[in-house]
């Protein structure tokens, strides 16, 4: 039926009209208080009182808008309004809400979904499963929520227009935007694809990595001791620390350099590996030797090839030692998931 005062279709049990709030029942007019749109408190018999009673169970939802707010939620408005759950809600998670337009909620909520699916390494599923349940059962009471003050934000905008107009505006501005949807869902499930890839690939890449770096230091470790026994017959001095470098990844082949204290001076002594063979190459005893015979001007050029070959030895030891500290501050902080090739041991390390 329609309206007896504006025309709006109405329901046959909806004795108020949503539009003008205008009584439609069979009461005597006298009985109707036609300033304040109601029926006299004095006038009002029992069956009317019923028939308000049962009118408010049964349409307990109103809103003074709601034919706008109709027209903005779309041909599901009705039963959006109705029930407590929504199906699609709960299939579709985030993405019904790309789908309603609520854009801002939809990338927050799978923005917090991808950062759980992260960190959570275990029982993702439960959470997958309980934030549908959540979804579906609080979409509709936040859907109708934000859908009225979008309607009221375009009636204050638009004042003065009529409500045929507003109702288009409303319908176009509300309504459901499927490509859009489809387009940051489908980003979201690129970045979560790229992102496990992306994980897998350095968990392969760490796994190797602790692998190689293991067996290096333990090589580098042994060998270190070795050394260390071999100097203390060569009496070249007490032991302060060593360091070790890999030479050659593939053969697994090391340079290793003692640093020893003699007469309060420092001095090193060099080593490094044939196959599985630490062997002994020189150390620097006679570099202050060398060098006072150079500022005498007594050096010969054999000598003096000597004397730049022990500096380097001295140089190298150095650049070792600060590319180790270096690449131990980089793994502190990971960012280093490449294989390690310089360490540094003190004494006690090397003679645990």
């Amino acid at each position: 039926m329609r309206c007896k005062k504006c025309g709006k279709r109405i329901k046959n049990k909806d004795y108020f009209c949503t539009e003008c709030g205008y009584y439609n029942g069979d009461f005597n007019e006298d009985d109707f208080d036609t300033e304040n749109n109601s029926l006299l408190e004095e006038n009002s018999s029992d069956s009317f009182k019923e028939l308000n009673a049962s009118g408010e169970k049964e349409n307990q939802f109103y809103y003074e808008n709601e034919a706008l707010l109709e027209a903005f939620i779309g041909e599901d408005y009705k039963i959006i309004k109705k029930w407590p759950f929504n199906i699609w809600a709960f299939l579709f998670n985030w993405m019904y809400f790309l789908y309603r337009k609520l854009y801002i909620t939809g990338i927050i909520g799978l923005g917090i979904t991808f950062f759980l699916i992260l960190i959570i390494k275990t029982n993702l599923l439960i959470y997958l499963l309980l934030s549908m349940v959540i979804i579906g059962f609080a979409f509709n009471y936040y859907y109708i929520f934000v859908s009225k003050r979008k309607v009221e934000k375009i009636i204050s905008e638009m004042e003065g227009t009529d409500k045929f107009t507003l109702a288009n505006i409303c319908k176009e501005k509300g309504g459901v935007n499927v490509p859009i949807a489809l387009v940051i869902y489908g980003i979201f499930l690129c970045l979560v694809l790229l992102s496990f890839v992306t994980i897998k690939f350095n968990k392969n890449n760490n796994t190797k990595y602790w692998e190689e770096n293991s067996e290096n230091k333990a090589n580098c470790q042994a060998y270190l001791k070795i050394a260390y026994n071999d100097s203390r017959n060569r009496e070249i001095g007490d032991i302060q620390e060593g360091i070790c470098r890999v030479t050659n990844k593939d053969n697994k082949q090391y340079e290793i350099i003692l640093k020893t204290s003699l007469n309060n001076k420092a001095f090193y002594a060099s080593y490094k590996t044939d196959n599985s063979n630490l062997i002994y190459v020189t150390d620097t005893k006679k570099i202050l030797t060398l060098q006072q015979a150079k500022e005498q001007g007594a050096i010969s050029s054999e000598e003096m090839l000597e004397l730049q070959k022990l500096k380097s030895i001295e140089l190298n030891y150095k650049n070792i030692k600060s590319k180790s500290k270096r690449e131990d501050e980089e793994i502190k902080q990971k960012k280093n998931t490449e294989e390690k090739t310089s360490y540094l041991f003190t004494k006690e390390e090397i003679i645990r």
